[in-house]
């Protein structure tokens, strides 16, 4: 191997001795005491007679590569430099210099206007399910619907007394819950009488509907089929069924309905 075919065939002399070479500073310091010392060590190990390696030809081109770049720096360094310096050192500084301008336009892009919206929207869309109380986690699908599961704010408005045949499943919270939802009438228990223990044959529990328009919907069905179920000794409401009965309708104030819907021809009736 010569210098020339080194230079065709691009090959880096000093990864072959060991010596690291990064920059001009670097390959400025490579002395020819530096080449004959790592010379010396790698032979104790790339010497045919040496070498652990069983494949003879791969140890006989290690040592023939070793002396070829060591004769080559010993007597051609100076040449050999400055091709280095062009073909390796000046490749590495050119990526070096687009990899440092592109952190830096990284660092230095402004956020676009469009990118601006899609954070506007977003900060939108978290409002609204901190608002609905919907889980974060649904926030790329959300459905913008009420939380009608939790207590209700009405719960003693929307309350009722009643009174159970006395039945093991019935002092179970939970099982009397979906026992209700079975038999069509949508209320949630609240709590039980705490004279059921000396109840015995029936218990009494409160429950309460999820809100004022439910309830009044429970009481007219109480109104029209007298009877919910055999195990329903008694139903009644906290709130006497009057309360929500309405016998005269009146026309709202025309100002007051103005206020309210921004339009005197849009009067309230109640």
């Amino acid at each position: 191997m010569d210098l020339a075919h080194v230079k065709d065939n691009h090959v880096d002399l000093y990864r072959i001795l060991h010596i690291h070479v990064n920059d001009n500073e670097h390959l400025n310091s490579v002395t020819p005491t530096l080449i004959n010392k790592q010379f010396r060590k790698l032979s104790l190990t790339l010497h045919p007679d040496k070498s652990n390696e069983s494949d003879l030809n791969i140890t006989r081109d290690r040592w023939d590569n070793l002396q070829s770049a060591y004769r080559i720096l010993s007597e051609h360094k100076k040449e050999y430099d400055i091709w280095y310096q062009r073909t390796f050192l000046h490749s590495n500084r050119e990526l070096l210099e687009k990899l440092e301008i592109s952190e830096k336009a990284k660092k230095e892009k402004l956020i676009s206007y469009d990118e601006i919206e899609k954070i506007q929207r977003y900060g939108q869309t978290l409002r609204k399910l901190v608002h609905f109380e919907i889980p974060i986690s649904d926030w790329r699908n959300p459905s913008f619907t009420e939380n009608t599961d939790d207590l209700n704010k009405l719960t003693e408005t929307c309350l009722f007394r009643i009174k159970l045949v006395k039945r093991k499943e019935y002092n179970n919270e939970q099982k009397l819950n979906e026992w209700f939802r079975k038999i069509d009438i949508p209320i949630t228990v609240q709590y039980y009488s705490e004279n059921n223990d000396q109840r015995e044959d029936d218990l009494v529990v409160y429950a309460s509907a999820r809100n004022v328009q439910t309830t009044i919907e429970i009481l007219r069905t109480i109104e029209n089929e007298k009877e919910l179920h055999p195990d329903i000794l008694e139903f009644t409401p906290a709130v006497e069924f009057e309360h929500f009965s309405f016998k005269e309708k009146v026309e709202l104030d025309p100002s007051l309905g103005s206020i309210i819907y921004n339009s005197s021809d849009n009067p309230i009736i109640m």
